[in-house]
């Protein structure tokens, strides 16, 4: 069955996706990792995309990391020191975010025409 316009709709309006938890054994505990709508995703692709390049993990971690209820704990002002944690405890973060929200760059099936989408993250694998 087809989605009406107010089925889609009404999915714009309900509550948001709660945040996804993942243990990050670096940091000595668990994180809650966003799961984001179109709006914030475009907003934070223009945070990164602005960011210079030594503090791009750190502007996708001030995005990535909520508390339970999903509200972010870090602002911009927050991204040089959490650029300096070890690579270590923000990799597996900035990973999940990505997956939980689709963000990574598509491997061309062997169905389509080799095209794929541009992912503003980098992949922490180098992928």
């Amino acid at each position: 069955m087809a989605l009406t316009k107010g089925d889609i709709l009404a999915k714009a309006k309900a509550q948001p996706l709660p945040p996804e938890p993942l243990d990050v054994e670096t940091l000595g505990g668990a994180v809650f990792v966003a799961r984001m709508s179109a709006r914030a995703a475009d907003a934070d692709a223009r945070d990164v995309k602005a960011a210079p390049e030594d503090l791009v993990r750190g502007t996708i971690l001030a995005h990535a990391v909520t508390d339970a209820d999903g509200r972010r704990l870090f602002t911009l002002a927050d991204v040089p020191a959490l650029a300096d944690l070890p690579v270590a405890a923000v990799d597996p973060v900035v990973d999940l975010f990505a997956e939980v929200n689709g963000l990574r760059e598509k491997k061309p099936s062997p169905t389509t025409s080799g095209s794929s989408s541009a992912s503003p993250l980098p992949s922490a694998s180098g992928t």
